[in-house]
């Protein structure tokens, strides 16, 4: 059984600005239901191992503000909760990077990554990724939460061995090629949550490149680095929700209403 005070950190990516909520407020710290998106998923993560459990929290832009924010929010868990900045912006692995040295003095066996912009995520849907609760070998240096969804278009797509079904790559939409509608098609996609191995993510990290569309340092290519020990776990496309849009956050609450109802009222 993994012992979580002793061997878990994660990391949350809250850098970017989030122009598309067309608001001068960080895109983090929009609301959803009277909370900030960005304390739904400390909370998540928090409910895991509220002892002890250390949180890096990825800031970037208004970066006193978001931290001021969640530091009022958690006012029990600020020796918990450490600030890291990216600054600039280049990728979801350089934000990882930036907090590497802090993982290295925590000294902590695994890393749960996470997205500040994703407030729907469950602390019981996290802990299926956790080696004490998946049945995956002790081998895997990584494991993938993906998703499955009929409307996959500006997200990752898993790509899998047609025969033996196992994860072969991961590619972003924007680097999907015009010609390849099979790509297109892939239901699949990467929810942009992640375990590592701490060892093996802070040896790949620097390896990362920025051969791509966006010319930005992508996380997945580290797991394309771990393959074939790759875990993959399914969760609901419900709770992998990213918020980049006023309509996107009000469809997230219309959801968050549905969970917080099933919890209330359990079939």
């Amino acid at each position: 059984m993994l012992d979580l005070p002793n061997s878990l950190c994660t990391v949350i990516m809250a850098a970017g600005k989030g122009t598309r909520m067309k608001s001068d407020l960080p895109k983090v710290l929009h609301k959803l239901h009277n909370k900030t998106l960005i304390a739904h998923v400390i909370q998540s993560a928090l409910d895991l191992q509220s002892q002890d459990h250390d949180i890096i929290v990825v800031v970037g832009h208004q970066r006193e503000k978001v931290m001021d924010s969640i530091l009022e929010d958690f006012p029990k868990n600020q020796g918990q909760i450490h600030f890291v900045t990216q600054n600039p912006q280049l990728g979801t692995a350089h934000a990882v990077q930036q907090a590497v040295p802090l993982i290295q003095e925590l000294n902590k066996e695994y890393v749960l990554v996470l997205s500040g912009d994703v407030p729907l995520i469950q602390s019981k849907t996290l802990r299926k990724l956790l080696p004490s609760e998946r049945t995956s070998k002790p081998t895997m240096l990584g494991t993938v939460a993906y998703a499955n969804t009929d409307t996959p278009y500006g997200l990752g797509r898993l790509i899998r061995d047609s025969e033996t079904q196992n994860l072969t790559s991961m590619i972003e939409q924007k680097d999907i090629p015009s010609n390849r509608k099979d790509l297109e098609d892939i239901k699949e996609i990467n929810t942009g949550i992640y375990l590592f191995y701490a060892q093996s993510l802070m040896e790949k990290l620097p390896l990362v490149q920025n051969n791509n569309n966006q010319k930005e340092y992508y996380l997945p290519d580290v797991i394309k680095m771990l393959i074939p020990q790759v875990n993959l776990v399914e969760i609901p496309f419900t709770e992998a929700m990213g918020i980049n849009t006023p309509q996107q956050l009000s469809e997230a609450s219309d959801v968050y209403l549905k969970i917080a109802t099933s919890k209330i009222c359990p079939n």
